[in-house]
């Protein structure tokens, strides 16, 4: 796979959660690089939201 520059600067916290979050695991078609980073950072943030969710209940 080629990285874009935008994935070669972030650096992965955990594979098991990258590899997770790829469109293609979700059942979506490949999609634009750029969408694909967008597309990871709202996933991170939204599970981020989601556990801190969990702590609260």
């Amino acid at each position: 796979m080629v990285e874009t520059r935008s994935q070669a600067k972030q650096t992965p916290q955990n594979e098991a959660s990258s590899s997770e979050l790829r469109p293609e695991t979700l059942g979506l078609p490949a999609i634009e690089p750029e969408a694909y980073y967008m597309f990871r950072l709202f996933m991170e943030r939204f599970m981020k939201e989601q556990k801190e969710q969990k702590a609260l209940m």
